[in-house]
């Protein structure tokens, strides 16, 4: 995805707004409906990985907490190091998007450790299991 940008940027300057421009801004707009895909399956893992069904609460709450600092974080990150790469002129300016492309990869290694199945069978909790104390 990220390696796209400097890509669209070379072409439009090289030949302008052509039709291959609008092509690949196309092929990259196909790109990120694909990726908004991931989003169901990101919850389904966030789901199977609560240990009990009380604690899934809790582990949602905490995967939102984190997402939510990655949102406030992210934009100025990125902001910052694409300043940072055009100022030093690191890559010809295209540095902060080699960082944040071998991120990318990085984090396909990573998916690639997830379990192929997301639920095991777990026993599930009956009436008499749940502590009437607890509450």
């Amino acid at each position: 995805m990220f390696a796209m940008f400097p890509v669209i940027s070379m072409f439009a300057r090289q030949y302008g707004l052509c039709t291959p421009v609008w092509i690949l801004i196309a092929v990259f707009l196909s790109f990120l409906s694909v990726m908004d895909l991931a989003y169901g399956c990101i919850f389904m893992y966030i789901t199977a990985s609560a240990p009990t069904k009380r604690s899934l609460g809790a582990t949602n709450g905490l995967s939102q907490t984190t997402v939510s600092i990655a949102r406030a974080i992210g934009p100025a990150m990125s902001t910052s190091l694409f300043s940072v790469s055009v100022e030093k002129n690191i890559l010809g300016g295209y540095g902060v998007y080699a960082l944040l492309s071998s991120l990318s990869v990085l984090s396909l290694i990573l998916a690639s450790k997830l379990p192929g199945k997301v639920w095991e069978e777990k026993e599930e909790y009956s009436y008499h299991d749940i502590d009437p104390m607890a509450e």
